[in-house]
């Protein structure tokens, strides 16, 4: 699939790619603008947006990634190590709790593979208005906006 990492520069991941956009020459956003009008615009660091897949080449208005995978025996849980991320480690007590319902192998006999998927995002680098003030500037961004990065939101 290719390299998209979370902080800690992961080599591999999941993607879940949804439906192709409408508009194949804009990538907008949640609010109504496009992933231009980001550096502009309030500030939103989980604004969704459509992603331009580079392998592809198609824009997709909905698209999901995730890093973390394992394989798990019959009715194993997923490693409550996995619910964080590297920025911002722990979710806390009830996000887990609540994943922790849900985040197994329900299949009796077989092994399975589990892993998270997460929404796909755009915000500011550095603030509104400002320029290129660290080295995530223009990060999974593929229009090239200045002052925007993009990334799956797992924190």
């Amino acid at each position: 699939a290719g390299i998209m990492h979370d902080c800690e520069g992961d080599i591999k991941y999941v993607e879940r790619i949804g439906q192709i956009s409408d508009d194949q020459d804009n990538l907008w956003c949640e609010d109504g603008i496009t992933i231009q009008d980001i550096p502009t615009a309030d500030y939103n660091p989980r604004r969704r947006c459509n992603f331009r897949h580079p392998g592809l080449g198609n824009v997709y208005a909905d698209y999901e990634a995730g890093s973390a995978w394992n394989s798990y025996g019959a009715n194993d849980r997923i490693s409550e190590d996995e619910f964080q991320s590297a920025a911002t480690t722990y979710w806390g007590d009830e996000v887990i709790s609540a994943l922790n319902e849900v985040a197994y192998n329900p299949f009796q006999e077989d092994d399975a593979i589990g892993f998270m998927i997460f929404p796909w995002v755009c915000t500011t680098v550095c603030g509104v208005d400002a320029q290129g003030c660290d080295d995530t500037n223009q990060v999974f961004n593929t229009e090239g906006v200045e002052n925007v990065k993009c990334y799956w939101d797992n924190e």
